[in-house]
């Protein structure tokens, strides 16, 4: 089957969306395999908010299938099962801070390919289509995490972190909560807490991120409340921590874990060196990350305590399932891929004063995204087109103003192609991102 025989669909509004749930639940299942909890977490609460590209066949291409039966939360509902869909790729929408500016950034999730359409081309053309949505909306860049790095290399995205993950084993959990003064609270019960005054607390999670990180997802209510659920679904919770007392110059920040069976996962921490009213002098930073030694004794103060998974274990009619690894993620390996080059610049611009100093000017290569645009705009008959151009930098006072000309009227001084654009800024200049998973 070629790939000419299907059509790109964006997906858009949510009755769209509803229509075409079913053939991409049977697609999901069978890339990912996800627990059915998860599914439905996913479709429930992310699905209609983002947008998807798919394919599907063209009129007059679609060959006969049987219909197959899909059941979910009991009812059964009759669906085409394969061949529907070959392809589908979602881009769920963060607002992000970077560099002190907020900015929508798309995240890149469920990329999936259907097994009989796989090596014709499907995931190329789903990428050259969203790659094309986020340029003609001036996103200056993307961002998601692979299964395997060598799939989306060839379209330009570049690894900026590797997985770093460390474990706790059985001996190492104490049976009982350590002296450690540390108050463990959850999500939903910290919100009737403090009600109007919320806001206010979770800004310092940000402040404290904006002081380690170049750029970070928002952590306000709707992210937390997302978060919550999702760690609902996955057996676990979101845990904020305080010392000694419940309050925000108390905090010492937050964990989000999973459970599955025996093994924990704590696949967020955002942990203070210290909460803000115990620093010893003006001089000392209260945003300071704690090192793992000490996330390890906030971990081990609160998993190593015996009513922790009380409802859990009364659920399993008394069976004492116990804790027997904990396994805590420092770091994602995420990639980032370029899009709108401009965008992008005058994002870091301050990245590019020493090209100010010099009169250094750039010129940045990104042919997939070209060809991309144009074969768009023929397809979709839109005047959106690709503009290349040369970058002038200039110094105005403390900032960096990125200007561009006209590739046709100016010669340049050094080019770059995308990737190494982003191999640039996160690696020579050492911006950092915190990106954690969630979908």
């Amino acid at each position: 089957m070629s790939v000419n025989q299907w059509k790109v669909c964006k997906l858009n509004h949510i009755q769209e969306k509803l229509l075409k749930e079913q053939s991409l639940r049977w697609l999901w299942r069978e890339c990912f395999g996800d627990p059915l909890e998860y599914e439905n977490y996913y479709f429930q609460n992310v699905y209609l908010g983002n947008t998807v590209y798919m394919l599907e066949y063209e009129a007059g291409h679609r060959e006969e299938h049987s219909l197959k039966v899909l059941v979910q939360d009991g009812m059964k509902k009759e669906c085409f099962a394969e061949g529907d869909v070959c392809g589908m790729l979602h881009l769920n929408p963060y607002f992000c801070k970077v560099n002190g500016v907020e900015v929508l950034l798309h995240y890149v999730v469920g990329v999936a390919t259907a097994k009989e359409a796989r090596r014709q081309g499907v995931m190329r053309t789903l990428l050259s289509n969203a790659l094309s949505g986020l340029y003609k909306a001036g996103e200056p860049f993307t961002y998601l995490m692979p299964a395997d790095v060598r799939y989306y290399e060839p379209f330009d995205f570049v690894p900026i972190c590797e997985k770093e993950e460390w474990k706790m084993s059985a001996e190492e959990i104490p049976s009982s909560i350590a002296e450690n003064d540390v108050i463990y609270t959850d999500y939903n019960e910290l919100k009737a807490m403090f009600e109007e005054d919320l806001d206010c607390l979770l800004s310092y999670v940000d402040y404290s991120l904006s002081d380690n990180y170049s750029g970070f997802v928002s952590h306000g209510r709707e992210y937390f409340d997302l978060l919550a659920r999702e760690k609902e679904c996955e057996n676990g919770a979101v845990i904020f921590c305080f010392d000694q007392a419940v309050g925000i110059e108390n905090l010492i920040g937050f964990f989000a874990y999973g459970r599955e069976g025996e093994a924990v996962f704590v696949e967020q921490n955002v942990l203070f060196k210290t909460a803000e009213w115990n620093l010893t002098g003006k001089e000392e930073n209260p945003h300071v990350l704690a090192e793992r030694e000490r996330t390890e004794e906030i971990m081990q103060g609160y998993f190593g305590n015996a009513a922790v998974f009380q409802n859990d274990r009364e659920q399993k009619n008394g069976l004492q399932e116990c804790i027997r690894e904990i396994r805590c993620i420092a770091s994602y390996p995420y990639m980032v891929r370029v899009v709108h080059v401009q965008s992008f610049l005058k994002l870091f611009a301050d990245c590019f004063a020493e090209f100010a100093e010099n009169g250094t000017r750039l010129y940045v290569e990104d042919p997939l995204l070209f060809d991309a645009v144009e074969k768009c705009q023929e397809n979709n008959k839109e005047t959106l087109s690709y503009t290349e151009g040369v970058y002038t930098f200039r110094k105005k006072e403390d900032t960096v103003i990125v200007c561009r000309q006209e590739i046709s009227q100016m010669e340049y001084d050094v080019k770059m192609t995308v990737s190494e654009l982003v191999c640039y800024v996160f690696g020579k200049k050492g911006k950092k991102l915190f990106f954690s998973e969630l979908v």
